[in-house]
């Protein structure tokens, strides 16, 4: 028994169905196959075969299908979403001003793409995910549905080329007209997390092409604050323009924040993504714990440095460690310092010249060549010295001096200036101060 339609789209139209022998609703959905073409026949066919190879709570359910021939019709009796769609709930909230709470938006999250992933481990494409093809059921379930255009990938081919789905929700490859798979699925689903936030779409325009601009340089409004910074950051990752870098529904459900929330609602992730996700997590712990050794190794090392070489290492200059006692022995004593060594006196001014060892001829004092400090606030000059002989006078050779002056003279001899021939080595100097 018919009790009202519930929907209408381009493939058909939608009842509620009520069983008579129980009182049971159900969704009937209509497809006129007498007007369509061959194509058209067979992706409603399809449709068919699609829902009756799924087993998920979180897809629709399938149940029965038959062919009425006099009105050239197509039904499939399918599961009945109590509350609607989730563009119904959202509308809801948009007219309230009213913000979705994280807490189910993550609730919402973590259903979609559980129904999501099955549908993908039966390699199946949906190709239409919107917030109009997500349903709800009795306790807020979410049931993901339409599967008038899903496609199903061979062993052979990973990727499908036909451009279909909502223009809000296309991926940038689908809008470049370039091979897609189901990461396409994924970032539709990016779109309807971040319209779960925002309760409006992530990329609107108002004409197609300028929408299609838009979604190809992947720039949209940033999440609201009130929002946690791993939600945006779920949400950054699955509008990701490159599909090789956006994850799968597998890499959805591992997510930390995913696992920590999916244990918080009582969701019971699936059991492959589940084990994946206590790997994931082991993995996360075993490098913590190895950061915390090595961080505490190095703050060991930095606290006591001299005493990582053992028993007995020197602490500075002159100073022992203690020795450590053997268990139930005293105390080794600590070694003998070694004397400090003493550097030769120097001869005070005016003193008598040392004699030599040779004959006993007075070793000649040799002058020193006076030294001009450099100042910080000086340039590069030259200082044209003569260093003197060993009998005390002036000797015929010269040596320069060079010091790092800044500006202005030095007392002394007058500064010059040498040129490229006067700096070669081994060249004498013959500039004269």
């Amino acid at each position: 028994m018919l009790k009202g339609q519930l929907g209408k789209g381009s493939y058909g139209v939608v009842w509620k169905a009520v069983r008579k022998a129980d009182g049971k609703a159900y969704a009937l959905k209509q497809v006129n196959i007498r007007g369509m073409r061959r194509a058209e026949q067979e992706e409603a066919v399809q449709e068919v075969k699609v829902l009756a190879s799924m087993s998920s709570k979180h897809v629709t359910r399938y149940y029965d299908s038959f062919l009425d021939e006099a009105s050239g019709s197509l039904y499939m009796v399918m599961e009945y979403a109590e509350k609607g769609n989730l563009h119904e709930r959202l509308q809801r909230y948009k007219k309230d001003r009213e913000q979705c709470p994280e807490a189910v938006v993550m609730r919402y999250l973590i259903q979609m793409a559980m129904g999501l992933h099955h549908i993908h481990s039966k390699n199946v494409l949906h190709r239409d995910v919107k917030s109009l093809n997500i349903f709800l059921g009795a306790d807020d379930e979410i049931k993901i549905g339409d599967l008038g255009v899903a496609r199903v990938l061979s062993a052979q081919s990973n990727f499908a080329r036909t451009m279909v789905g909502t223009p809000y929700y296309l991926s940038p490859e689908l809008c470049e007209n370039r091979p897609y798979n189901h990461k396409s699925d994924v970032w539709a689903l990016g779109c309807v997390l971040y319209e779960c936030c925002t309760l409006r779409h992530p990329f609107d325009a108002n004409s197609q092409g300028a929408l299609i601009l838009k979604i190809i340089r992947g720039k949209y409004s940033p999440l609201s604050t009130t929002y946690s910074r791993h939600l945006k950051s779920l949400v950054d990752l699955m509008l990701v323009k490159d599909f090789r870098k956006r994850p799968d529904t597998r890499g959805i459900l591992t997510h930390p924040y995913v696992v920590e929330m999916a244990e918080k609602l009582g969701i019971e992730l699936p059991a492959d993504c589940a084990a994946e996700a206590a790997a994931k997590a082991a993995n996360r712990e075993r490098r913590r714990v190895e950061r915390e050794r090595l961080a505490a190794g190095s703050e060991g090392a930095a606290a006591s440095p001299a005493v990582a070489g053992g028993a007995g290492a020197r602490l500075g200059p002159g100073v022992n460690a203690m020795r450590v006692a053997p268990p139930g022995g005293p105390a080794a004593p600590p070694p003998a310092a070694a004397p400090p060594q003493r550097k030769p006196p120097v001869p005070a001014m005016g003193a008598a010249p040392p004699v030599s060892a040779r004959g006993g001829r007075p070793v000649p004092r040799v002058k020193e060549s006076p030294r001009v400090r450099p100042r910080p606030d000086e340039g590069r000059i030259v200082v044209n010295e003569r260093i003197p002989s060993a009998r005390g006078g002036q000797g015929a050779s010269g040596q320069d001096v060079v010091e790092r002056l800044a500006h202005g003279t030095p007392a002394g001899p007058r500064p010059v200036r040498r040129g490229w021939w006067q700096s070669r080595p081994g060249r004498r100097c013959t500039t004269q101060t």
